[in-house]
């Protein structure tokens, strides 16, 4: 019977020593490997770095996405989703622990995109981003269009093609993104910030891209992308894929499109269309145009007519102010007199001896005060009838009536020369019971 050997008592290892050794054989046998499972417990820490667990049936491993990893993800880690994750397993000494350090990412099959999906679609719509006041109307006629989608393929090639035939004022431009990869939210945000700052600005902006899978166009559900083109102050019209593609963008845009054609279709009307429709205008213009004048002349002739002489206006001015004047003339010269009259009754020694001395003088005066008055009234009669009868003579309506006539251009200005008629104008004649229109010729 074999007897048991004594093991030698020096062979054994540090807690340290095994735990050194666990870690080397752990991160040598684990790297570079793919893991799928649920996130669960996801904290964003202040750091940048990303803190979550991945489970699978019963069991749960930790993880973690260092900051330089976790800026790259192209959709940000949420609870309940599935993912399949790639890194490396790594173990803490300090605490007999291990974890999966990922630096890279993708969803696990169209579940659970659709399900970050419509949880984004949820969040935008109770923020209010979906609502139909915040839309901006799409111009009519716009002058300029700015375009953001490839500068190769297809759709380049339609949508430009399709644009020739509408009617645009001024030009179309572009901004040649990448419209599939983890780079095509940034670039589109930066055409659409670029976009703003040039002036003059675009009347309106057309984001567009052909077809593609679910997961072609998955970029287009970026909510970044989704809050710049919402916070546009350019219309936005969006065109992502065919009919049944609908990307996050085309809930928060002005206006969603089925296909980049018909983009262009929405942006712009026909050429013919256009036409049309300035001639329209054109139209409504005139009649207005015409309405406002028929009604500006009747007015005018309305005023015309109950516009009087001014000698009607002047004649009984200038004989009330004939009769002012006379009257304070008279007012004068009888108190005038009346002084007179008492210098000489002081001076008197007695009144009745002066009474009897100066009656004849003062039968005199009283006779010359009538002579002088009379004249006085008819000197003034006659300034009033040699006024009247120069008023008369200078009254245009007389001069109408010796045969006189006045000439007008169509501005209604006098012409008084023969050399303001040295080319065909329209003139009116003013004769005294009429007007007479036409156009004057002159002989060559």
């Amino acid at each position: 019977m074999a007897l048991p050997q004594e093991l030698p008592t020096d062979n054994y290892l540090t807690v340290k020593e095994l735990s050194q050794q666990i870690k080397k054989r752990l991160e040598a046998g684990f790297q570079f490997i793919r893991v799928r499972g649920e996130v669960s417990g996801v904290t964003y820490h202040k750091s940048g770095h990303v803190y979550f667990a991945l489970k699978g049936d019963d069991c749960v491993i930790d993880c973690v996405s260092w900051r330089g990893y976790a800026k790259s993800f192209a959709i940000p880690l949420s609870d309940g989703l599935e993912i399949v994750g790639r890194g490396s397993v790594t173990t803490y000494m300090g605490r007999s622990k291990y974890q999966f350090i990922m630096d890279s990412f993708e969803a696990a099959g169209r579940g659970a995109l659709f399900t970050l999906l419509e949880q984004r679609k949820k969040l935008l719509q109770a923020e209010g981003l979906f609502d139909e006041s915040l839309k901006l109307p799409i111009p009519r006629l716009p002058h300029r269009i700015g375009l953001i989608t490839s500068s190769e393929g297809s759709v380049l090639h339609d949508i430009t093609a399709r644009l020739e035939e509408r009617y645009i004022e001024d030009k179309v431009y572009l901004w040649p993104v990448t419209v599939q990869g983890e780079n095509t939210p940034a670039d589109i945000i930066a055409a659409i910030n670029g976009f703003h700052k040039i002036t003059p600005r675009p009347d309106v902006l057309i984001i567009t891209r052909g077809g593609g899978s679910f997961e072609d166009l998955w970029q287009f559900n970026d909510e970044a992308l989704a809050r710049r083109i919402r916070a546009s102050e350019i219309p936005i019209i969006t065109a992502i894929g065919h009919e049944p593609d609908t990307p996050l963008i085309d809930y928060v845009s002005d206006r969603r499109a089925s296909t980049p054609t018909n983009a262009a279709e929405i942006v712009a009307p026909k050429k013919e269309d256009a036409k049309q429709y300035l001639d329209r205008l054109e139209t409504r213009m005139q009649h207005a145009f015409n309405r406002m004048l028929q009604f500006h002349q009747s007015t005018f002739q309305r005023y015309q007519a109950t516009l009087q002489s001014p000698d009607s206006y002047l004649l009984p001015h200038l004989r009330k102010l004939d009769q002012i004047h006379l009257a304070q003339f008279l007012e004068r010269f009888h108190s005038h007199k009346k002084l007179n009259l008492l210098s000489l009754s002081e001076r008197c020694a007695s009144p009745e001896a002066t009474l009897k001395q100066h009656s004849w003088e003062l039968q005199r005066h009283s006779e010359n005060l009538t002579s002088h008055t009379q004249q006085s009234l008819e000197t003034a009669q006659n300034k009033i009838e040699v006024i009247n009868t120069r008023l008369e003579k200078s009254n245009f309506v007389n001069l109408l009536r010796r045969g006189f006539a006045i000439v007008h251009d169509e501005n209604h200005q006098v012409i008084n020369s023969t050399q303001q008629l040295n080319s065909p104008k329209s003139i009116s004649i003013q004769l005294k019971d009429g007007l007479i229109t036409g156009v004057f010729s002159p002989k060559p």
